[in-house]
């Protein structure tokens, strides 16, 4: 993927941040004058903590290299692409680095700690205090230290401008998932720093009220004296961050989850506080967030417009922005989308149905509940459409991104022999994008590519939508239309075009829900029957849960029971996270 020079920069900066924050790190730890923390690393443990930087960046290194070769070696793609059992969208990529991170933070660091903070505890408590004491001392320390690292890997993952996510071209949903799995691992941790502390000084029969708020009373900052309270009030916020994080929360209340994680900034200035080396792991994921965010924010300052709309009959509209930014924009990539006049704070991912030099197109279908966000856009795009507005230019939208990476299908499918794309509702926004490259490449392919949309949806209509009028009239794409509202369901089957010798595909619109099965066995299958090669199949599937674990079953199976000759490689987006 080509960068611009913005990207360029941007990740020259993002990169140049890991070795000066290791630079500045060695500087914190062996000049005291520079912490402003309460409690000050120093002495005996100052080499463990250098062990620990040196795997907590020599992982990250590790990750890149794996993560590069990927991109090089096919069957190395297609093991930690493949989901870890059939059905989920859940990758070994990324079950597997969730699990190093485990590996690391709550088995190998604490092991390294343990005996450091063992004999340091042991020489202060015994014999004047019990074994029991001793461990929770021990534990209490030991995962205070982990707790530092996971904090590093926790603000590494979510930057939506993210170094790593543009050039190492990571999927965004497993980002975004990683860093959910990530985020309760560092409460759990937390929830086990805090109770072992609480049992700690429960045992010598001080009050924990008197622990946590009284131990600091007169006494001078840089002591250790306000270290229990700065704890307590970290971890009350990452249980208010973890809270709103939820999926309860994240999908019916998304603004409450999205500006409480901006509690995060108060999170990692607080655990600072509390400990200087907190700040050892989490400075260059902080930087790249805050870059971030600084380049969001810069964005509601260049408004674009609405060019023009179409209200399609089936209930989706298609909108189209003037607008420069998704000039690079690739297949399956996505920006966010705020319009000001209904809402200042709500930003809301789109997918790119089509992009060129000075506009962008995106697909979306309201909601059904009055007040929502979508609902509300959609009402104001209608009724300058219906007021004859030749243009929209009042109607001003922030756009940010573009985000995510380009779909495998068009980055390593030109040597695919069939393209399947089966997708639900709103997910067909995210392949028309890579079925019009795909199409483009094929003309000048001596073996074209075949390319078969399914798209199911509640809405009748569908055989009218602008954006496969062109795929129509050409017959260009094998297209299957499902229509599954009840009201549809009595409704003859009906065909748009009929299969030619000149080459023209089959297009219908069917009546009940379809399945990748009968899709791969109608349109895939035949092209087995010569047994002369291997045939290479691409396979899309996006939409809600069911949808996609469904389909990711019936693409496994057919590639099990086609194995001698075919391989199929499958990439998923589910709506849900």
């Amino acid at each position: 993927m080509p960068f611009t020079p913005a990207q360029l920069l941007f990740g020259a900066v993002s990169l140049a941040a890991f070795p000066a924050s290791l630079v500045v790190v060695y500087y914190m730890m062996d000049k005291k004058s520079w912490c402003l923390a309460d409690h000050c690393i120093a002495g005996a443990i100052a080499p463990q903590i250098r062990y620990s930087l040196a795997v907590f960046y020599g992982f990250l290194a590790l990750t890149a290299a794996a993560v590069v070769a990927s991109k090089k070696v096919t069957g190395l793609r297609r093991i930690l692409s493949k989901g870890i059992v059939p059905g989920s969208t859940i990758t070994i990529g990324e079950i597997g680095w969730f699990i190093g991170v485990l590996a690391i933070c709550c088995v190998g660091l604490p092991i390294m700690y343990w005996r450091y903070n063992w004999d340091r505890r042991a020489e202060k408590f015994i014999p004047q205090y019990s074994y029991t004491r001793l461990v929770y001392h021990t534990i209490m320390m030991a995962s205070g230290d982990c707790l530092a690292v996971i904090l590093g890997f926790q603000f590494i993952l979510p930057s939506k401008n993210s170094f790593f996510a543009t050039f190492l071209d990571l999927p965004y949903t497993a980002m975004v998932r990683v860093h959910t799995w990530v985020g309760m691992t560092t409460l759990l941790m937390t929830l086990t720093h805090f109770v072992s502390f609480l049992l700690s000084y429960n045992l010598t029969n001080e009050g924990i009220v008197k622990t946590l708020f009284a131990s600091a009373d007169g006494k001078a900052w840089g002591k250790g004296a306000y270290v229990n309270l700065l704890g307590f009030a970290t971890f009350l916020v990452l249980v208010i961050v973890a809270a709103s994080s939820l999926a309860v929360v994240r999908r019916k209340f998304y603004n409450v989850f999205h500006y409480f994680h901006f509690l995060t900034y108060a999170v990692a200035v607080m655990s600072y506080l509390h400990a200087q080396s907190s700040a050892y792991f989490i400075i260059p994921g902080l930087f790249m967030y805050i870059l971030d965010v600084i380049i969001r924010t810069c964005t509601v300052f260049s408004k674009d417009t609405v060019t023009g709309v179409t209200v399609e009959d089936s209930g989706y509209i298609t909108v189209t922005i003037a607008t420069t930014k998704a000039r690079n924009a690739k297949p399956g990539q996505f920006m966010r989308v705020n319009v000001p006049s209904v809402s200042k704070l709500e930003y809301h991912p789109w997918s790119i149905v089509h992009c060129d030099e000075r506009s962008v197109s995106f697909l979306f279908a309201p909601s059904v509940k009055a007040n929502e966000w979508s609902t509300l856009v959609a009402e104001q795009l209608k009724s300058y459409k219906q007021g004859g507005h030749s243009t929209f230019g009042n109607v001003s939208v922030v756009l940010q991104g573009p985000y995510g990476k380009e779909m495998d299908m068009t980055r390593y499918g030109k040597m695919h022999n069939a393209a399947v794309f089966y997708v639900g509702g709103t997910g067909l926004s995210a392949c028309v994008s890579a079925i019009d490259t795909i199409i483009q490449e094929n003309d000048i392919k001596v073996m074209p590519t075949k390319v078969v949309l399914c798209w199911s949806s509640r809405s009748g209509g569908t055989a009218n939508l602008s954006l496969l009028q062109d795929w129509i009239k050409t017959g260009k794409v094998v297209l299957e239309l499902h229509e599954t509202s009840g009201a549809d369901l009595d409704k003859a089957e009906q065909t748009l075009l009929q299969p030619s010798s000149a080459g023209a595909q089959s297009a219908f619109v069917r009546r009940g829900r379809p399945t990748l099965a009968n899709v791969l066995d109608t349109h895939v299958k035949p092209l087995l029957a010569s047994g002369e090669m291997l045939v290479r199949v691409g396979v899309f599937i996006c939409g809600p849960a069911g949808l996609t674990r469904d389909g990711l079953r019936q693409a496994d199976k057919f590639a099990q029971e086609n194995k001698s000759a075919c391989i199929v490689e499958v990439e998923a987006e589910s709506y849900e996270l």
